[in-house]
């Protein structure tokens, strides 16, 4: 469609939507592999349900479906760790690993801090259902116009902790935090 030759940014999707449905502030950006500035590249997992290469919609989280509605339709766009994600025309298939030039990049507000902790300022919510995964949690925290940050523990049964305000950072290698960047 001739988009990759295009210099600049597209917004895509902004915090809350009126009906409360999740949906983060995402911009794809029309160079591979940067975001604009206070954006970084979308992790695979924040796309992927099983975190593994999957050519199937079904396997896309929330936001993963989010990127699939925004993307042009034969767009193929680069993922944090070298993953890729393709456009409707390509059924949104998503890869973990890919090595080829592309013309664009998935880019979302917000920061990922993996084993990173971001003690205090818990809202102490008990989330129903339970996040399983990290993208789950920074799901939650979007949903929570209270929420700012997060922290998802990584071991076997681990829980999210949203939270007020962006404590700071201490190293925890069972850990990854993040932010809304709002």
């Amino acid at each position: 469609m001739g988009k990759f030759g295009l210099i600049g940014t597209v917004l895509c999707g902004v915090a809350l939507t009126a009906t409360g449905a999740y949906a983060a502030d995402i911009k794809i950006s029309k160079s591979d592999g940067s975001c604009p500035s206070n954006y970084r590249l979308m992790e695979y997992a924040e796309i992927s349900l099983s975190g593994k290469h999957d050519k199937k919609k079904g396997d896309l989280t929330v936001i993963g479906l989010e990127v699939c509605e925004k993307a042009g339709q034969w767009d193929i766009l680069r993922l944090s760790g070298g993953g890729s994600f393709g456009g409707p025309g390509y059924k949104c298939h998503h890869f973990t690993k890919d090595t080829r030039t592309f013309g664009g990049s998935v880019c979302i507000k917000g920061d990922w801090n993996p084993k990173q902790d971001r003690a205090g300022g818990d809202l102490g919510i008990l989330l129903n259902p339970r996040p399983t995964n990290v993208a789950q949690c920074e799901e939650a925290c979007f949903k929570n116009s209270s929420c700012d940050s997060w922290t998802f523990e990584t071991n076997p049964g681990g829980a999210c902790h949203l939270k007020r305000g962006t404590p700071g950072l201490s190293a925890n290698a069972n850990l990854i935090s993040g932010t809304t960047g709002r």
